[in-house]
């Protein structure tokens, strides 16, 4: 929510930035959840960033269990980093 009003176009980008929910049932976990909510909207802001030209730009945010392991995968088609 915090980041939606970037999600859309802009003068920079004529395209809106599709977000793909993949989110898997997740057990209760301790953890700090201010610091990991500040951790995700920064690689999500990261990601915004990079696609400000690319055609059809989008995020993928899916979340599993592996194992003993909860996992949380953001990725996007952006430029990647040269």
């Amino acid at each position: 929510m915090i980041l939606g009003h970037r999600l859309k176009c802009t003068d920079v980008s004529n395209e809106s930035i599709s977000i793909v929910k993949k989110y898997g049932k997740l057990p209760h976990i301790d953890c700090y959840p201010s610091q990991l909510n500040q951790v995700l909207m920064n690689i999500l802001a990261n990601a915004i960033d990079a696609m400000a030209e690319t055609v059809q730009p989008t995020i993928t945010i899916t979340s599993a269990v592996e194992g003993d392991r909860a996992i949380i995968r953001l990725a996007d088609n952006g430029p990647g980093i040269p």
